[in-house]
């Protein structure tokens, strides 16, 4: 006997492809929420944050 061999059906234009839709929507998520951050000014608090952290270590603040 022959070894069976497995086919894959082949796409025909009226074949629908599924889609993932839960990376675009983590993605989305993530998007606003970095948005939101920005509007609210969490860089300019995270920078004081870090200048304040590197000064004290090196012993000057």
């Amino acid at each position: 006997m022959p070894p069976q061999v497995s086919r894959k059906p082949s796409r025909s234009s009226k074949t629908k492809v599924e889609v993932r839709r839960t990376p675009f929507v983590v993605i989305l998520v993530f998007t606003l929420l970095g948005i939101i951050g920005i509007a609210t000014g969490e860089p300019r608090r995270v920078l004081e944050q870090a200048v304040q952290v590197c000064l004290s270590c090196i012993g000057v603040g």
